[in-house]
């Protein structure tokens, strides 16, 4: 069913996907981190291509205040730790952007 989830908000317009996504994020990081950081770093991994929205993403968090952005920044650094260096170096990209703690991971 996750997966099914994931797939319906990708085929959603981005701006209206993370607005889904992040109504429900406090709650999908209680029942299943990993659901949530597999979204979010399939949306961080865009960045640079041409289906570029990695920003939009950071802009709609911000847009939400210092809740939500501790709120990402926990489902990130949760899952960092067993992270590859090239995939760690773009939760630490983003958690920069969202002036969230990352020394300690770069």
């Amino acid at each position: 069913m996750r997966s099914d989830a994931l797939l319906a908000l990708e085929r959603m317009p981005p701006a209206d996907a993370f607005e889904a996504f992040l109504d429900e994020l406090a709650s999908l990081r209680r029942r299943s981190n990993d659901w949530a950081f597999a979204f979010i770093m399939r949306t961080l991994n865009t960045r640079g291509s041409t289906d570029d929205v990695a920003g939009r993403f950071e802009r709609a968090v911000k847009k939400r205040g210092d809740a939500a952005k501790r709120l990402v920044g926990r489902v990130l650094r949760d899952a960092a730790p067993e992270l590859p260096p090239e995939l760690r170096d773009v939760v630490v990209t983003t958690l920069r952007n969202l002036g969230q703690p990352w020394d300690d991971l770069g």
